[in-house]
């Protein structure tokens, strides 16, 4: 943007006074081009400005904390109530937009397809139990050192869910289709939205196999796993969460690295076609999370690899699940692949973009009896126009959340629900917290 004319920063890595002056210059007109983090989507300018949103799917558009506005959902508000031009842009948008796309509330402005690696689906139902390399990968992961390109291999720590090792098959919930959460303490299986609880099975309800486990591949087990295979080559393992010394000292690392072991998110590393192959170890970890927007986070994970290989290179995807829709939008460069079909799941089931969602955490001191959040279930079920599901313990006991359904009205209807709570005397003591449209569901 600095070639087109002055740039007006208005993130927080600029200092407060030279914020409030970049704002000054956007109300006056001085300066015409504005960029920076949520709170830049509400500075005023002199004249009708064009919106632009980048990387609209990515989730860290919706802060954790309070408020929990999407910067989405900013935008779209602007720009309906000052006729203003809006461009999102994103290489796998989120369903809800593609969604949007399709019943004529957005437009859609596709370029050319550009490069995209050969891919490679490894089918490993029965074969990833003690080595995370299949043949595939390290034959490509060879070939790339001895021709001079780099390499990443990107892992998960995510295992929440059981599978079955020989077929692949994923324990879903029948009612809601999201993967149900394993407990080994508790020895159950349980559903995250309706709160549904099932017994440990013993074999798998497909193939009837006993292989049934919560394994994974953790960064240092396939660390390990590399160097054993590549000991002449440069290895490092890239963490972005790391913070301070030990961050730059794993940047440093992983710069000058030959092969990079690292989570999805350790891709930002690399820049468009700086990379000779990339290769998932076991990302059927997303599809495993009991999330209903697991197959979107695969999606977006492997779409970006994608396109950080440069033209001649590899993508390989070792999975239980090779026919899943996700991979198969890979394989073929074509998005509606993917959201044709998860489109057809969240209809199905009463997900986003077709209905929509809140969860509502219920807070009680420590030892109470759970009045309170019988009080909150009991009074939302009674609002006749919402879907309740029962609550569920989460944080050792310390709270309860309730899963909640709705339409398009959901949040007044929730609102409604609560003024009736805070006007009744006979409450329970304890702090009640509402997300409405939540992205991630970390429970």
């Amino acid at each position: 943007l600095g070639k087109i004319g002055p740039v007006a920063r208005l993130d927080s890595d600029v200092a407060d006074a030279d914020r409030a002056s970049a704002w000054r210059a956007l109300e006056t007109g001085q300066t015409r081009l504005g960029v920076g983090t949520r709170g830049a989507l509400l500075a005023p300018f002199a004249s009708f400005p064009t919106l632009v949103l980048i990387d609209e799917h990515d989730e860290q558009h919706r802060p954790p904390g309070h408020p929990r506005l999407h910067a989405r959902d900013i935008v779209f508000e602007r720009a309906r109530r000052e006729k203003l031009a809006l461009w999102l842009t994103s290489a796998t948008p989120s369903v809800e937009t593609w969604w949007r796309t399709t019943v004529g509330l957005v437009r859609t402005d596709r370029g050319e397809r550009g490069a995209w690696p050969n891919v490679v689906i490894a089918d490993t139902r029965g074969i990833l139990r003690r080595e995370p390399l299949t043949p595939e990968l390290s034959r490509t992961l060879r070939e790339t050192l001895s021709r001079g390109g780099r390499a990443f291999i990107a892992v998960s720590r995510l295992t929440a869910s059981l599978a079955c090792d020989e077929c692949g098959l994923i324990a879903r919930c029948e009612t809601c289709g999201v993967a149900l959460a394993y407990s080994r303490a508790a020895a159950t299986l349980g559903c995250r939205v309706c709160g549904a609880s099932v017994a440990l099975m013993d074999r798998c309800p497909g193939c009837s196999g006993r292989r049934l486990s919560p394994f994974g591949w953790s960064p240092e087990r396939v660390e390990h796993a590399v160097r054993r295979r590549f000991s002449a080559a440069r290895i490092a393992r890239y963490d972005p969460a790391l913070r301070g010394a030990r961050r730059s000292a794993s940047h440093a690392a992983a710069s000058a690295a030959d092969v990079v072991i690292g989570t999805p998110a350790a891709l930002k590393l690399f820049g468009p076609g700086a990379l000779g192959m990339v290769g998932f170890v076991s990302p059927d970890q997303w599809l495993r999370l009991p999330d209903f927007r697991a197959s979107e986070r695969l999606l977006d994970a492997a779409w970006a690899a994608a396109e950080r290989i440069r033209p001649g290179g590899t993508l390989i995807v070792q999975s239980q699940h090779p026919a899943h829709h996700a991979l198969a939008a890979i394989a073929a460069q074509d998005l509606a692949t993917f959201y044709d079909r998860e489109l057809a799941f969240r209809a199905e089931l009463g997900y986003p973009p077709f209905r929509r969602l809140a969860v509502l955490t219920v807070r009680q001191r420590s030892g109470a009896p759970p009045r309170l959040v019988d009080e909150v279930a009991a009074a939302v079920r009674g609002a006749g126009r919402l879907v309740a599901y029962p609550p569920t313990s989460a944080r050792r006991e310390r709270a309860h959340r309730i899963v909640v359904k709705g339409e398009e009205d959901l949040p007044s209807v929730l609102s409604e629900v609560m003024r009736g709570l805070n006007a009744a005397r006979f409450i329970s003591r304890g702090i009640i917290d509402v997300e409405v449209d939540p992205v991630e569901w970390q429970f």
